[in-house]
C-alpha cells in the first residue's frame, strides 16, 4: 500500500496538477494506494499513523513543497517506512539538495522500483527537519520572502525561489545583529555581533542558496556558517553574496565547524527557520540523527 499526501496549496495547485497525472497512471498499473489532501498538519499525521498501524506501507508519497514534507516527516524517523517527494512548491530545497526529480513520469516509474537511501535529519528543539537550521538574519529574509506580495507573483511563474533574494535586500539594510552562546560539542565558541548562525545537514537553502558548502546529509554530523562581528556594509557588499553563491570565505568574520550538537542562546527572541517553517525562540537546541530517515531515488 502507498500513502500519498497531495497538498494543494503548493506552487499555486500545481500539486493537484501532477496528481492528476499519477492518478491516472497508478489506475493504469493497477496500484494499491490511498490518498489524503492536506487540510491540517493534524489530519494529515492522523491519516499516515492511523494507516501505518493497520497495514504494511510501502512508502509515504508527497506531493507539495518543503513544508508540506517538513510535516509528514515529524514521525517517521527510524520507522523503515521510506518517503518519495514530488516537489511542488515555490522554493523546493529539500528536492534540489537531494537530486529528487520533478517529471511525473520519471518519478512514477522510480516510485515503484523503490531505490531507497537513508539519510540523516536534523532535531530542532525536538521538530525533525532535513535542510538546513538558519538562525538570524537567513531567517528574517525567509519570514519576509514567506509573507510578501511578490512571492505570489513570482510563484505564479514558477520562478518563486527568487522571493529570498529579493528580500534578502530589504532585510539586510534593517537587521539589527544579535549575541549569542554557542556551544558546539559542549566546547564554547565566542561569538560578539552575529548576523547568521546556519546549520546545514545539506548545502542549499532559500530556493538554492549554498550555504553550507561542506555539509553532507549522509556524515553523520552538521556543518556550522558562523557569520559575526561584521559591519553592515560588508555584509551587504561582500560576505552575503559571497556566502549565498556558496564560496568558502576566509575572512576573520565568517567561521565553519561541524558538530553532532549545537546549543545557542540568544540575547532576544528570533527567528529560526528550517525547511521554510519558522520557530521564534531564544534557546535552540540542535541535534543530528544519524541515517533516521528513508529517502526513495527518483533520478
Amino acid at each position: 500500500m502507498y500513502l500519498f499526501i497531495i497538498n494543494p496549496a503548493s506552487g499555486n495547485g500545481r500539486a493537484f496538477d501532477k496528481w492528476s497525472e499519477l492518478q491516472m497512471m497508478l489506475r493504469n498499473k493497477k496500484i494499491d494506494y490511498q490518498f489524503h489532501i492536506c487540510s491540517s498538519i493534524v489530519a494529515t499525521n492522523e491519516f499516515i499513523e492511523r494507516h501505518c498501524k493497520l497495514m504494511t506501507i510501502k512508502a509515504v508519497v508527497i506531493i507539495g513543497g518543503d513544508g508540506t514534507t517538513h510535516s509528514v516527516i515529524q514521525h517517521l524517523p527510524y520507522k523503515n517506512i521510506p518517503i518519495a517527494i514530488l516537489p511542488a512548491g515555490s522554493g523546493n530545497d529539500i528536492c534540489r539538495n537531494f537530486g529528487l526529480t520533478n517529471d511525473t513520469k520519471t518519478f512514477i516509474e522510480k516510485l515503484f522500483i523503490a531505490d531507497s537511501e537513508k539519510v540523516d535529519v536534523i532535531s530542532v528543539n525536538g521538530k525533525i527537519g532535513l535542510t538546513v537550521v538558519g538562525i538570524g538574519l537567513d531567517a528574517m529574509i525567509g519570514e519576509r520572502a514567506d509573507h510578501s506580495l511578490y512571492k505570489k507573483w513570482l510563484n505564479m511563474f514558477n520562478i518563486g525561489r527568487f522571493a529570498y533574494p529579493i528580500a534578502a535586500i530589504f532585510e539586510l539594510l534593517t537587521f539589527t545583529p544579535f549575541q549569542a552562546k554557542l556551544l558546539v560539542d559542549r566546547q564554547y565558541i565566542p561569538t560578539s555581533k552575529a548576523w547568521l548562525i546556519a546549520c546545514g545537514n545539506t548545502k542549499k537553502y532559500g530556493g538554492g542558496l549554498k550555504i553550507c558548502p561542506t555539509a553532507d546529509p549522509a556524515n553523520g554530523k552538521l556543518a556550522l556558517t558562523l557569520l559575526d562581528g561584521a559591519h553592515r556594509a560588508k555584509v551587504l557588499f561582500s560576505l552575503f553574496p559571497q556566502l549565498l553563491i556558496g564560496k568558502t570565505i576566509q575572512q576573520k568574520e565568517v567561521t565553519y565547524l561541524s558538530g553532532k550538537q549545537f546549543h545557542i542562546q540568544t540575547d532576544r527572541i528570533i527567528p529560526v527557520v528550517i525547511d521554510g517553517e519558522i520557530l521564534p525562540t531564544d534557546n535552540i537546541t540542535i541535534e543530528i540523527l544519524p541515517q533516521a530517515l528513508q529517502i526513495i531515488k527518483t533520478v
